[in-house]
């Protein structure tokens, strides 16, 4: 799989612009590290090897330098990779990457009835036809690939809610389930900052 610069699915540091030009330019933030960058924003090797060698702070131990510098490494490119789903969240597309622990279905029915299937690519989701954003957790109904029940799973579903002129009313257009607990508060923290 090829790693797309500015793709809010991969956890590169690289941005750009979608539609336009893409650009490779790396807009990770390291506070601790800022001092450190170069006028086109990427860090020097030999400035990184000093604060992996003399730690960040004075004083203090490399290994617990290192460690902390770690830590906010992580941090940082957690944080990165929110801002580049919020920057794809701007255009009012919400990404979800396919996992074996994300299922869909657009055919939504009674509780008991529904079956998810398999999330097998990465999409983009246009929010601008969600009415309404609902949420439940439960046991669901996992199918394989060719909408076969295969076994019934817990998990979190998000529901996209749509209006409907001839039934003059709400529906779920589309229903995603998540099995990995982790994905779903992700996705849902992003959806509470519409």
């Amino acid at each position: 799989m090829m790693e797309v610069p500015g793709s809010p699915f991969g956890a590169c540091a690289s941005t750009g612009s979608v539609g336009g030009g893409l650009s490779s330019r790396h807009r990770c933030k390291h506070s601790a590290l800022s001092a450190s960058r170069r006028p086109d924003g990427d860090m020097a090797l030999q400035d990184m090897e000093g604060v992996l060698h003399n730690g960040m702070t004075n004083g203090s131990s490399s290994a617990t330098s290192r460690k902390r510098l770690r830590m906010d490494v992580d941090q940082e490119n957690e944080m990165e990779q929110l801002k580049q789903i919020i920057a794809v969240r701007g255009r009012n597309f919400i990404p979800i990457a396919a996992s074996p622990t994300t299922f869909q279905t657009e055919d939504v029915k009674q509780k008991s009835e529904t079956i998810y299937l398999p999330l097998t690519d990465d999409i983009l989701v246009n929010m601008r036809s969600a009415e309404q954003i609902s949420y439940g957790a439960g046991v669901y109904f996992v199918g394989d690939d060719k909408g076969s029940y295969a076994r019934s799973s817990q998990g979190h579903v998000v529901n996209l809610w749509r209006y409907s002129e001839a039934r003059q009313k709400l529906f779920i257009s589309r229903s995603f389930l998540f099995t990995n607990v982790m994905d779903f508060v992700q996705l849902k923290e992003i959806l509470e900052n519409l």
